[in-house]
């Protein structure tokens, strides 16, 4: 099965959590990994499994990001799909922010879906910004790979056949 990763990642987290479900894929997966801030996507149509993430930065999710959901989202609903979210933001409004930056079809149509927290180095924050994310955020590293083994290993499970053409 062709799998495609697509991920915007402003500060390292979401990459790291990209690499690490490439990895847990496996090498029988092909995988293709494309971050979406500095790279365009290869052809979306040659994929049969699309993985989708990124980080929340000041309530947002990146726009590349959103572009590429709203440009492919018909040939997305056609594949299996996967979403992941990185955030610092507790369970009950990491799901808010969820739902807020995933279009509700592709959310519906995900065979699997995590949010598996985040990370923040301040050294790559301004002095202002630094200070409102240690003043928001108890921890600034909640990042929990369980989570996102769960999530690689749902994406590989029970692989979904696709209607004859």
């Amino acid at each position: 099965m062709r799998t495609l990763i697509v991920y915007g990642s402003r500060w390292g987290c979401t990459d790291e959590f990209a690499e690490f479900i490439r990895e847990q894929l496996g090498d029988e997966e092909f995988v293709i990994f494309t971050h979406i801030d500095t790279q365009d996507p290869p052809t979306v149509a040659d994929y049969d499994r699309i993985i989708m993430g990124g980080s929340i930065v000041y309530g947002r999710i990146g726009r590349k990001l959103k572009r590429f959901m709203e440009e492919y989202r018909a040939l997305l609903l056609q594949r299996e799909i996967g979403l992941f979210l990185c955030t610092l933001s507790g369970e009950e409004h990491a799901r808010k922010l969820f739902t807020k930056v995933f279009p509700r079809d592709l959310r519906e149509h995900a065979k699997a879906s995590c949010i598996p927290g985040g990370m923040v180095h301040l050294e790559a924050l301004s002095p202002i910004s630094r200070r409102i994310v240690t003043r928001r955020f108890k921890t600034l590293d909640t990042r929990n790979y369980e989570v996102l083994k769960d999530f690689a290993r749902d994406m590989k499970r029970f692989k979904k056949r696709t209607p004859a053409s």
